[in-house]
């Protein structure tokens, strides 16, 4: 107790150095501070964003990225990269598309069926941006399955993907569809049918 005490004291009044490995050791012994242990990574996360958690099991993490009030969207993409552990589903389904975002961009979902039929079930530009993130992962998968709306389409060939990457997609995963954006995709696949080479 004087030692939960004296961890509390410090951190309340800021006379600590801050780091991951103090924070977890007063996450772990003042498992009811969770509100003050968030308060006091929001006021360092500048100090915080460029070092890895030592937290063993996902309790910060959980604590810190599971939800879209705890932290800011700025704090949240700064401090996504500190984290390891894999988000599952029901994890995700928490969060909205800008957190979402950072989690695909520091690999806090894994490349599964799980995860590709979670991210089908969102906008066209979330869907998008979780395909380019893994697209080497996709081109490898023989059971990738997603319809490719005009819009989606759009997306992917108007994206920073590479002429290699979208020839694949003009190969195999473009189909044109009746209704928005028929005209402008209808430009952009000839286009890159001919920067590409596709027959």
């Amino acid at each position: 107790k004087v030692i939960a005490e004296s961890y509390r004291l410090l951190f309340e009044t800021d006379r600590i150095v801050p780091s991951w490995s103090v924070i977890d050791k007063y996450f772990s012994t003042c498992p009811d501070d969770n509100e003050q242990v968030a308060e006091y990574v929001k006021r360092h996360v500048d100090e915080l964003e460029n070092n890895k958690s030592e937290e063993e099991d996902m309790g910060l993490q959980m604590l810190l990225l599971m939800d879209n009030e705890t932290l800011t969207s700025e704090q949240y993409e700064k401090l996504a990269k500190c984290f390891d552990e894999y988000f599952n589903r029901s994890e995700l389904a928490n969060l909205d598309d800008g957190r979402l975002k950072a989690v695909v961009n520091n690999d806090l979902v894994e490349y599964n069926k799980e995860s590709v039929d979670f991210f089908k079930g969102k906008s066209e530009e979330l869907l998008a941006h979780f395909i380019i993130h893994f697209f080497g992962e996709i081109e490898k998968d023989e059971s990738f399955d997603v319809s490719f709306s005009n819009e989606l389409s759009l997306r992917l060939l108007n994206s920073e993907l590479i002429l290699g990457q979208k020839k694949w997609l003009l190969d195999t995963q473009i189909i044109m569809n009746d209704g928005g954006d028929k005209l402008e995709l209808a430009k952009q696949v000839c286009y890159y049918t001919k920067e590409t080479g596709v027959d």
